[in-house]
């Protein structure tokens, strides 16, 4: 079996069903106030950076309220042509409420009498399923509303949708979140229905009117996390660590570090190195070597990061493996946090930990293999092997 470093595999897939590891509770309650006003808004915008944990949040509130309401996710991501999402959304909610196979029958006049206490009998002055979907955009827009409002108001519950990916659609996106609006607050019906519209930052910011238009009330999240020891604490399988080390803390404070330094630095990028660096962590040790992993979890990292913020500047890993120095932080804090055993990267005052002199040395092989992943010859200048950090292959 590969070696590896990761407890709970399943806390690093790219799922919004995942345990919440980053104490979102002050964030899902204001979800829930928001359900509290269900019927005062049709359409919630989440509005939020990509990757930093939107479909996670709404997923937590999903699985602490589906007795109390119907939970409606549409992933418009499933639809190659963006110009069919309205028909595809009506057609996913039928599906979810078990009436997409009735309402085709109903329509082809096929048991015209099994399903007639849900309300499918409206469906009458349609000439047909064909005929439905082969109809011009705005009869078919048209007929899809009465659909939707009878599905709606068939549900035992209040309807809660979920909108993913209509952000990054283009302009059927916008259109599409247009149309549901429009919908929503145009129909009377029968049940209690709302929708949280799911948009990144940048998006609501390049088309703000559209927007403000088609969002009956919005909320940002921004999470400020303080700490990310709980995530590792139950990513990470501590028993591979040294007694008495101190990686959860460590690894907490660079993360931070980054997420508040790079806007693109979010949960969704630090799992993508988490599990790079446990393949590399499980290569190294098929090898032979005994590699801490936060070592691993530092050499991918500096895959991401580059020297400076100019256009075209070159990787901290590929700076690392020219000059076999780590000197750029906060590389440099985690590295020196590694070797003095400290909680945190930052000092008490909240600078960077560094070594004198600031530049940490690689060995550059052809050294006698040890187990420990530091060695230092005084307490100024400290060494790491090289094949512990960049036994790497190249980028691709």
């Amino acid at each position: 079996m590969t070696a590896s470093f990761i407890a709970q595999p399943q806390s690093l897939i790219e799922s919004p069903k995942v345990p919440d590891l980053l104490n979102l509770g002050t964030e899902k309650v204001k979800i829930r106030s928001l359900l509290n006003k269900i019927g005062e808004y049709n359409t919630i915008g989440l509005v939020g950076k990509h990757g930093v944990g939107k479909s996670t949040l709404l997923n937590s509130v999903i699985e602490e309220t589906k007795t109390q309401f119907e939970w409606v996710i549409f992933d418009a991501w499933q639809f190659p042509d963006k110009s069919d999402l309205w028909d595809g959304f009506c057609l996913k909610t039928a599906e979810h409420f078990d009436l997409l196979e009735g309402m085709r029958e109903k329509l082809d006049g096929e048991n015209p009498h099994e399903i007639s206490g849900n309300g499918l009998t409206k469906l009458k002055p349609f000439n047909g399923w064909g005929d439905l979907l082969r109809g011009t955009p705005v009869n078919r827009t048209y007929q899809f509303f009465q659909l939707l409002k009878i599905v709606i108001d068939n549900s035992k519950k209040p309807v809660v949708f979920v909108i993913e990916d209509a952000d990054r659609a283009g302009t059927p996106g916008l259109r599409f979140i247009e149309t549901l609006h429009y919908f929503l607050s145009e129909t009377i019906f029968n049940q209690i229905v709302t929708s949280f519209v799911l948009i990144g930052s940048q998006a609501y910011a390049d088309d703000l009117s559209s927007y403000a238009k088609s969002l009956d009330h919005l909320h940002f999240f921004e999470p400020k996390h303080k700490s990310l020891e709980n995530f590792f604490n139950n990513t990470i399988n501590l028993s591979v660590f040294e007694k008495r080390s101190l990686p959860a803390s460590q690894l907490s404070d660079f993360f931070l570090y980054l997420m508040e330094k790079y806007d693109y630095f979010n949960l969704r990028l630090i799992k993508s190195i988490m599990r790079r660096s446990d393949l590399l962590y499980g290569k190294l040790v098929q090898d032979g070597h005994k590699p801490d992993p936060r070592l691993a979890i530092l050499a991918e990292t500096s895959h991401f990061v580059t020297t400076n913020d100019k256009l075209g500047s070159q990787k901290i890993y590929t700076a690392i493996k020219d000059t076999g120095v780590i000197n750029h932080q906060p590389f440099t804090a985690l590295a020196t946090a590694i070797h003095a055993n400290e909680r945190s990267i930052f000092t008490t005052d909240g600078r960077l930990i560094s070594y004198s002199p600031s530049s940490i040395t690689l060995l550059d092989a052809k050294i006698n293999m040890k187990a420990e992943i530091w060695q230092t010859n005084s307490f100024e200048k400290g060494t790491f092997s090289k094949k512990y950090y960049f036994d790497l292959p190249e980028e691709n």
